[in-house]
Order: structure tokens, then C-alpha cells, then sequence
């Protein structure tokens, strides 16, 4: 009976891990987490909003959405699933297929808006087809994206 019982925990925590793993993001996720750094960067400042963005346990990441903020430039500010691409400018980064994705964000209005590109599942560690949404403020550029 003992062996039973262990057996179906080990397989309701299995099941619990790949239900975890497969856990994805949708595209109004990733919009409203753009919503929400935006008034996160209203209501406490730039500094905050940054030092919330680059926390891995922060309230900005969840399963596989996550922000990013950069400059006009093309610098990057903060990046929820990468630290290291903080301080790098990535305005000619290229996709898998060659597309100057950043360049596109860049041409969304401020209001807001979808850009679609190639990027790599920061836990499958798999190049995937992502659309992001974008939105501009006081010279930020804000964005979160969703696998397809």
C-alpha cells in the first residue's frame, strides 16, 4: 500500500511539473503586462520600474512573459528573461530568419502596438515565432511578447 501511495505522488508531481512546463503565455498576457509596467513606471518612477523589470521573482514575469524596456536608442534598459542583454544596444538585431525585428518597434505608434519576429523560449531554449506588443512612453520603449 505504501508503494502505491508513493507511486501516485511521483506521478501527480510529474504531472504537476509538465503542466508547469507546458504553461504558456497568450497575447493579452504579454499586452497586459505592457499595461502594467507602464503604470508601475507611472506611479513609482523610471528607477523602480527597471529594478522590477530585471527581477527574476519580480511581478513582471510569469511563466514565459516577461518585459523589456529600452531607450531610443535601442539600448537596453531592462530585460525580464536575459540580464545580460542589459546595457546592449540591440537596435540591428536580427531574427532566426534575418528580420530587423527591433527597427519594427520602433514604427508602432505610441499608443501601442504588435510586432511579429523570431526569438528564443527563455525556458525552452528553442528559437520560436513571437509577436510582441509595444507601446512608447517619455522615451521608453516597453514590450512583452507570446509564443506561437
Amino acid at each position: 500500500m505504501k508503494k502505491v501511495l508513493l507511486a501516485m505522488l511521483a506521478l501527480a508531481m510529474l504531472l504537476g511539473m509538465v503542466t508547469t512546463a507546458m504553461a504558456e503565455g497568450t497575447p493579452d498576457d504579454a499586452k497586459a503586462m505592457v499595461e502594467k509596467a507602464v503604470a508601475l513606471y507611472q506611479a513609482n518612477g523610471k528607477e523602480a520600474l527597471l529594478a522590477e523589470v530585471n527581477n527574476p521573482s519580480g511581478s513582471l514575469i510569469k511563466e514565459d512573459i516577461y518585459v523589456f524596456v529600452f531607450d531610443m536608442e535601442g539600448n537596453t534598459l531592462a530585460h525580464g528573461a536575459n540580464p545580460k542583454l542589459v546595457g546592449k544596444n540591440m537596435l540591428k538585431m536580427k531574427d532566426a530568419d534575418g528580420k530587423e525585428f527591433m527597427r519594427d518597434f520602433y514604427k508602432v505608434p505610441d499608443s501601442g502596438g504588435w510586432v511579429e519576429y523570431k526569438w528564443t523560449h527563455p525556458t525552452q531554449k528553442k528559437i520560436r515565432d513571437k509577436v510582441s506588443w509595444i507601446m512608447m512612453k517619455d522615451g521608453l520603449l516597453f514590450g512583452s511578447g507570446a509564443y506561437k
